[in-house]
């Protein structure tokens, strides 16, 4: 259930909330690459990046890490990833973007299938054509997200579980990532 692409994009969020000054050296590598207008990024593959509110926003990223105390690693939750690759899959195939699947379903439906949760529960979501681990980076920025709600849920101390897939989108995103947390969770 734990795929190598979700290893990966786990051990990028672990690296974020257990190390953020050495996460925050990503930040800083990124920093270079804009143009001299600052709102375009060169990834590493060579692709561009138009950003939304350009550099200041990786600048704030990297501002928030090397002030963050470090916090405890998220463990992995099978319950969670079937939560995650149901909504992935169900979502890829018709092409949706939200959090509500195409069954009416809520974040916290899904979990109830695979688990009994408790405390809080919240999901990210993220869209691109990226590997999982950059999705992962590009959640923590949260460019055009003026409240930072992924970021906020990706540092969020309580959140204790983490489930996530990664699958192929039927749109011009062409990958969905999908992260289930829960601040307790039992598998069913």
């Amino acid at each position: 259930m734990f795929r190598y692409l979700e290893r990966f994009a786990m051990a990028q969020q672990n690296q974020i909330r257990t190390n953020p000054l050495e996460a925050a050296k990503h930040f800083e590598q990124d920093i270079e690459k804009f143009d001299e207008s600052g709102k375009i990024l060169e990834h590493p593959n060579g692709e561009l990046e138009t950003t939304k509110e350009g550099i200041s926003a990786w600048r704030e990223a990297l501002a928030h890490l090397k002030q963050r105390r470090p916090l405890e690693k998220l463990e992995w939750s099978d319950a969670l990833g079937r939560s995650a690759l149901e909504h992935c899959y169900k979502s890829c195939s018709k092409g949706l973007t939200e959090h509500k699947g195409g069954d009416g379903s809520e974040p916290w439906d899904r979990i109830n299938k695979y688990g009994k949760w408790g405390g809080s529960v919240a999901e990210n979501l993220s869209f691109g054509d990226e590997r999982g681990s950059e999705m992962i980076w590009s959640l923590y920025v949260d460019d055009g997200v003026p409240s930072r709600s992924h970021r906020n849920t990706m540092d969020h101390p309580m959140l204790k579980y983490v489930g996530m897939a990664i699958c192929p989108h039927n749109s011009k995103y062409k990958q969905m990532l999908v992260i289930d947390y829960a601040e307790e969770i039992t598998e069913n």
